[in-house]
């Protein structure tokens, strides 16, 4: 395999590094007296990478180090592709470490690739779906579209307490399962990926112009299906969302993501069907309060803003909720630090009809 100087020989060099700077500037919103000032490059040296001009190789891995890059896709003529189409257009960039902006890099050349072998196709059912949402009169529209949803899926036959006791493998197979009706009926994938960069601190994300949804592991059951629900609905909104969608929980960082912690609520635990069941219980005793929590499947947080929203915000009562004990642990579909199977097996079969190369396919396997 050739080392990066040998290809750079190979290559129109500057021209490609000068593109990919470019990029990365107007991506990161940053220009050549910041990134001086922060890498204590000197201005002339940048200077002449903006005019095609070749400079010492250190210079390089100081550029890269400050993006959170490969020094490798500086000289690339597809690695950075996604990055300008992306970040440039995402309002929240600067809530987004460098780790964070290189793992959803990462991420997008991973669903790229995988639409490669497995092109996107809107499905009929997708279709209905998005013409049904299109137009949200209010949060009690969403509130209504939201346990519809929830007959339609038949998630009113789930609850926690019927969950809890299966075994780890048992849980995840309803899992899989259930995400591969999705892909069959909607044509939306949905990846699990398990970094254990801390720095990564984003929930899910969703791409809508490859029509994937990755979600960060490992989580409570509760939790996985909220992410997965809120992504859900801003598939169904498409056209709501600009370059694509970050859940970071329960925290609004975009219009549409009110919507869908609602939509997602309301699939999860739906509040009239709440409201009557708190009608016929002592609200102040804890065993109560843990029994009707198991009657859903929904995380402690999102039980609690349920009930906040039928006015019920006593502290007595948020301790209950808090000293409510787990059954398990938080499970992880996807292998820590592994590229999901389904992604490295189309990044395979792209090497193996020769449509990249060695270098580029250890590249993408590269997690």
């Amino acid at each position: 395999m050739l080392g990066i100087l040998e290809k750079a020989k190979q290559l129109n060099t500057e021209s490609i590094i000068r593109k990919n700077f470019e990029m990365l500037k107007a991506s990161y919103k940053v220009n050549n007296i910041l990134i001086s000032q922060e890498t204590k490059i000197p201005i002339k040296e940048l200077e002449k990478i903006d005019k095609e001009i070749s400079v010492a190789f250190n210079i390089y891995e100081k550029i890269a180090e400050y993006f959170g890059i490969y020094t490798s896709d500086l000289f690339s003529e597809y690695s950075l592709r996604p990055i300008a189409g992306i970040f440039f257009r995402h309002k929240e960039d600067d809530n987004l470490s460098i780790e964070e902006r290189r793992f959803i890099l990462k991420l997008y050349e991973w669903g790229l690739t995988f639409r490669e072998v497995n092109p996107v196709k809107e499905t009929d059912s997708l279709k209905f779906f998005r013409k049904y949402f299109k137009n949200i009169r209010s949060e009690k529209d969403i509130e209504e579209k939201g346990n519809k949803f929830r007959e339609l899926i038949s998630f009113h036959l789930l609850s926690l307490q019927k969950i809890e006791n299966l075994d780890t493998w048992k849980i995840k197979n309803f899992f899989k399962d259930f995400e591969k009706l999705i892909y069959k009926k909607l044509g939306v994938k949905i990846f699990h990926v398990y970094p254990s960069n801390k720095e990564i601190k984003f929930q899910s994300i969703y791409f809508p112009d490859l029509e994937i949804i990755f979600i960060k592991d490992p989580r409570y059951v509760g939790t996985v299906f909220f992410r997965l629900f809120h992504e859900l609905f801003h598939v169904f909104r498409k056209d709501k969302i600009e370059g694509f969608d970050i859940c970071f929980g329960s925290e609004v960082r975009h219009p549409e993501d009110k919507y869908a912690n609602r939509f997602a609520a309301a699939v999860l635990i739906p509040i009239n069907d709440l409201e009557s069941k708190v009608k016929k219980i002592n609200i102040e005793n804890c065993k109560d309060i843990e029994k009707l929590y198991k009657e859903y499947i929904g995380s402690k947080e999102t039980f609690k803003n349920r009930l906040k929203s039928l006015g019920i915000k006593r502290k007595e009562i948020s301790n209950c909720i808090n000293n409510i004990k787990a059954k398990g642990k938080p499970i992880s579909i996807g292998n820590k630090d592994k590229i999901p199977p389904e992604i490295k097996k189309s990044i395979e079969q792209l090497y193996k009809n020769g449509l990249i190369t060695y270098s580029r396919k250890q590249e993408l396997l590269d997690f």
